[in-house]
């Protein structure tokens, strides 16, 4: 289905920028609490806007529209304007001619940047600290506008943005797309001005080619293919639901780590909220004498490593069952890491969840007295939160439900992705232990969520 109205609205560069404007100013605000608000975490909206409404929201947002977070990425906006020297008009002339470092032309630098997030978030304590998310927040936009006046088009959204790159995969699974509407049409264009730009717009800041593009991964929805192409061959599309999962591509090892390493951290990040982590991390505590970090570091390692073990486990059971040769075993690796994507996403829809019921209404006392000072701009300050939107009962089935939709939806991939390699017989051999690690995630999400959880940020 062509979505050709909000294509042609979105595509308008003032749109745009009004919508990357209002959340730079929200950036702003976020900055302004954190370096001069309040510390008490619960009622600074640097804390509150970014982990209570943002993180939350953004993922929900993924599922309904894929890269829409980098279409107005505040982070990206003000690396482009600065880049190019202008707010609205198109100025080819931008500054930035060296290459991408060969080296880090893979998603390493985003896992890397990733796996520091969740260790500074659980294990530091940024989500509770104002000053330690506004400096964070400034860190990232510091490395995105640094690389883009240094490289050309954006390395930062391309290879290293843990946010970007987390959407990337997660948008594999969104009903929307961006997409040429007639690869011919690309084929017989000469001058490529989706790649290079033109008096219209700028050329692709990821190097995507529409002409050969078929998944959502590296695109951000810049829309400066849109406004480039002169036959007006883009399409923005509604699709279904993990339609790029289930079509012929070329898996990437890289890629394949990031989305076990997603998994891995979105289960463990559920984990640290529930009263068993707090018991074992004072039982290591105790034993090694480490205190909470080095206690904390130890088990976030062991929890990255145990679903990488066992996605390496069950692959290599299942190539030995398959008895086809011709199939390399990285090969099954890196393709069934595609089938945990479905998984790691609707996980992560779960846990947000009871984020969401619990803390999402904690953001109306706060933007009536954003930095904590005493303010009451919209007469809301002294609001008192309920303490959850829905009952607990009505939570806890949500997110069952959403778990089990996670588990179907990456059985039904996994199904695709082994006839893909295998005939019939041997695809059901070479999937089956997948499909029982797919069980062990079900049962110990369900175990989980029906585990109370502590919230971080308590008024």
């Amino acid at each position: 289905m062509s979505l050709s109205p909000v294509r042609r609205l979105a595509a308008s560069r003032g749109v745009r920028f009004g919508a990357q404007m209002i959340f730079v100013l929200l950036f702003g605000l976020v900055i302004v609490a954190g370096l001069v608000g309040t510390s008490i975490a619960a009622k600074s909206f640097a804390t509150v806007g970014t982990w209570m409404i943002w993180w939350i929201g953004v993922i929900f947002l993924i599922l309904c529209f894929g890269k829409v977070w980098c279409y107005v990425c505040p982070w990206n906006a003000l690396a482009e304007w600065t880049k190019h020297g202008a707010l609205w008009g198109v100025r080819l002339d931008a500054p930035g001619e060296a290459a991408w470092p060969r080296r880090w032309r893979n998603l390493g630098p985003a896992i890397a940047f990733f796996l520091l997030f969740v260790w500074l978030e659980l294990g530091v304590g940024l989500t509770m600290d104002p000053l330690f998310t506004a400096v964070a927040a400034v860190l990232l936009l510091t490395l995105t506008v640094v690389s883009a006046l240094v490289y050309r088009r954006a390395p930062f959204c391309r290879y290293a943005c843990p946010v970007g790159r987390i959407s990337g995969l997660y948008a594999l699974f969104a009903p929307v797309e961006l997409r040429a509407r007639d690869r011919r049409v690309c084929r017989r264009c000469r001058s490529k001005d989706c790649l290079t730009g033109n008096q219209r717009g700028y050329g692709c800041p990821t190097g995507q080619y529409p002409g050969t593009m078929d998944r959502n991964t590296y695109c951000i929805l810049c829309l400066e293919c849109v406004k480039t192409c002169p036959r007006d061959n883009l399409a923005l599309n509604l699709r279904p639901f993990g339609a790029d999962l289930v079509k012929a591509f070329r898996a990437r090892g890289d890629e394949a780590y990031l989305a076990l390493v997603l998994l891995s951290l979105v289960i463990f990040h559920a984990v640290t909220m529930v009263p068993p982590w707090f018991q074992l991390v004072d039982l290591l505590e105790f034993v090694t004498g480490w205190g909470y970090t080095g206690a904390f570091s130890l088990l976030m390692a062991v929890m990255l490593a145990v679903p990488l073990l066992a996605h390496r486990l069950a692959t290599g059971i299942g190539w030995r069952l398959a008895r086809e040769r011709g199939v390399p075993r990285r090969r099954l690796f890196v393709t069934y890491a595609y089938a945990m994507i479905p998984l790691a996403l609707f996980f992560h829809l779960a846990h947000n969840t009871m984020h969401l019921a619990m803390e999402f209404a904690k953001v109306v006392p706060v933007l009536s007295d954003p930095l904590g000072m005493g303010w009451n701009l919209f007469g809301t300050a002294g609001w008192i939160p309920p303490a959850s939107l829905l009952p607990l009962s009505t939570v806890h089935g949500l997110q069952e439900l959403l778990l089990g939709l996670g588990i179907a939806a990456s059985a039904g991939v996994l199904a695709v992705c082994s006839r893909r390699l295998y005939p019939p017989a041997q695809a059901v051999r070479a999937a089956a232990p997948m499909l029982v690690v797919l069980g062990g995630y079900l049962a110990f999400g369900w175990w989980l969520f029906s585990l109370p959880m502590a919230m971080r940020m308590l008024l």
